[in-house]
């Protein structure tokens, strides 16, 4: 994965089945292992995954602060802010996954190694929660195109059209994950 020909790191852009967090962790923890000596690397690393646990719950205070008015304000209940809504609700799932999962290889990096289905499960997960915050911004993208380009059907701007684009959303980032998970399944049965 790692080419080190002419003191110049190349990573491979193809990522393997049993490919995790941890991947991304020793990809740093290389990279910070040339350039500094290994006890400032150590304390490099702890920072960073501090900074990555702290923005994260930065991200979930925000997208409740979003959530919680939204849900509980009649007023509030608008096709926009149901969109805006979703996106702050999936933040939010993306966030929980993303602390449990840096706080685990915080506390044990050796676990996704020794467990196979548990980092299987991981990149099932892992690429089920960022398809659903890309389609979350999709759904928003095309429910305001269609709202633009036919003002007139009032369908468009109901709360029901909303609920189906966001089902739909749903739907397609959980179908796309499960083909991630059966193509690692098949990997490893092999």
């Amino acid at each position: 994965m790692h080419d080190l020909s002419n003191g110049k790191i190349r990573i491979n852009s193809f990522i393997s089945s049993q490919a995790c967090l941890l991947n991304n962790y020793k990809i740093l923890r290389f990279v910070l292992c040339i350039a500094l000596k290994e006890k400032e690397m150590v304390d490099i690393l702890k920072l960073f995954v501090i900074l990555i646990l702290s923005i994260l719950c930065i991200d979930l205070i925000i997208a409740l602060l979003y959530i919680v008015p939204v849900v509980l304000v009649r007023r509030f209940h608008t096709h926009h802010n149901i969109l805006i809504a979703n996106v702050a609700f999936v933040s939010l799932c993306c966030a929980w996954f993303y602390i449990f999962a840096y706080a685990i290889m915080f506390q044990y990096p050796t676990i996704w190694n020794e467990i196979i289905p548990l980092c299987v499960i991981l990149q099932y997960v892992t690429i089920t929660v960022n398809f659903l915050l890309v389609y979350s911004f999709i759904t928003i993208i095309f429910n305001r195109y269609l709202t633009i380009v036919y003002p007139l059907k009032l369908f468009f701007r109901t709360r029901s059209w909303v609920f189906v684009c966001i089902g739909i959303a749903w739907l397609v980032g959980i179908i796309l994950g499960i083909l991630r998970l059966v193509a690692s399944l098949r990997v490893n049965i092999e």
